[in-house]
């Protein structure tokens, strides 16, 4: 139980099973290293055991050799210096410049070995004292065995955790093994959101080509319905300009019956335009909206109220074609409306006048300049801006700015 509830109390602590592993296996470098140590001073112990032999040996060749030099170089000296004195007092021969040659020959050899003796010296003296050396490495070697007695202390403790990290690593193992299942499944997931968003793509491309395919429909059904138009209502008996006037009727009946309501205020105010056939040709008939509430053809209105209808149908088609976009320099909207008596001699109230002189001067706002030819001084009186016109008596034209 108690291992079990270990084990339980490991498995959420993953951070201290790694920190325990890594201290066994710091502990397992340690411990290798002091054997490494260990293994090292012994062998340090006995190299300088060797080297201490063989430099007492050197000390006693040393002794030795300067002995013999020593005893050698003693005789040399005082026969040189005999041979020097009977040099002087005897003449040099043959065997006596042999015997000075091997003479040389001998210093030469003890003075090679004298070297290797003062050689010998130095590295004594480098060496040093080999006893404290050994004193030295002995005292690390105890203190390196101090260590090594701890860390096997540390590791035979951390062994006790041994089976427990063991046991954690198996069900590390198990978690593992199932976090590589969950990804696996997330991955086939991935490969099949993967293929829905291909088929997501497939379709929304789809629906561009369908809403394509829905504009080029409405486009032809634009351009079917303009082919009907032109078979069944322009390319017949009645021809072009019948379907142009056709399109322009309603614009104008609505402008002529608001024209009729101000020049009559409002006596009349509707009329209707209605084409009609007769024999091969065709025209347009007048109709106006009576006070008895019955449409009228024009002919049956008096003159001054024909004159009303007339020049309210005028000033609406002068309105349409100052509404003419420029086309070029042939065709373009009208900027100038000129009346030639206008009929307002047929107007025969100062009342129908006066409304029809105002109408007049608000076409002024679509018009850049309103003319009128008039004989009637009453209606010129009514505009800010006058050119009277009048015969001398040589026959000739007069014109004078009145204003």
């Amino acid at each position: 139980m108690r291992i079990a509830r270990e084990l339980e109390w490991l498995v959420d602590r993953k951070d201290l099973v790694r920190e325990l592993s890594e201290e066994q296996a710091r502990a397992e470098k340690a411990l290798a290293r002091v054997h490494e140590k260990v293994a090292s001073i012994d062998q340090d112990s006995f190299v300088l055991t060797e080297h201490k032999r063989q430099l007492e040996q050197l000390k006693d060749d040393l002794r030795q050799e300067a002995d013999d030099s020593h005893r050698l170089i003693q005789p040399l000296d005082d026969a040189k210096i005999e041979a020097l004195r009977q040099l002087d007092a005897v003449p040099f021969t043959d065997q006596n410049e042999k015997r000075l040659g091997m003479i040389g020959q001998s210093v030469l050899e003890k003075a090679a070995k004298r070297k290797r003796l003062d050689e010998l010296a130095i590295l004594l003296r480098q060496v040093g004292d080999v006893g404290a050396r050994l004193a030295d490495l002995e005292l690390q070697r105890k203190a390196l065995e101090t260590e090594r007695a701890a860390l096997e202390t540390d590791l035979a403790g951390l062994r006790s955790s041994e089976d427990i990290f063991v046991a954690s690593k198996a069900r590390l193992e198990t978690l593992q093994g199932e976090l590589d299942a969950e990804r696996k499944a997330w991955h086939l997931l991935e490969g099949q959101a993967k293929a829905l968003k291909e088929q997501i793509a497939a379709l929304e491309a789809d629906a561009k080509k369908l809403k394509e395919s829905e504009r080029q429909r409405e486009s032809l059904r634009g351009e079917l319905e303009i082919y009907d138009v032109l078979v069944n209502r322009v390319f017949h008996k009645r021809g072009v300009v019948m379907y142009a006037v056709d399109q322009l009727l309603p614009e104008l009946e609505i402008e002529a019956s608001k024209n009729l309501s101000e020049l009559t205020d409002s006596r009349f105010g509707r009329i209707r335009l209605e084409t009609y056939e007769e024999g091969r040709g065709h025209g347009i008939r007048i109709l106006v909206q009576g006070v008895d509430g019955q449409w009228h053809d024009v002919a049956e209105f008096s003159g001054g109220e024909k004159t009303q209808i007339n020049a309210a149908l005028r000033f609406a088609i002068a309105r349409e074609l100052a509404s003419m976009p420029q086309i070029g320099r042939t065709f373009g909207r009208m900027k100038t409306l000129f009346i030639d008596e206008g009929d307002l001699g047929s107007l025969d109230t100062e009342v129908s006048r006066e409304l029809f002189v105002q109408k007049l001067l608000r076409m002024g706002e679509v018009f850049e300049k309103v003319i009128l030819i008039t004989h009637l001084a009453e209606v010129a009186d009514k505009f800010p801006g006058r050119i009277r016109v009048t015969m001398t008596p040589n026959q000739e034209s007069r014109a004078e700015v009145l204003a």
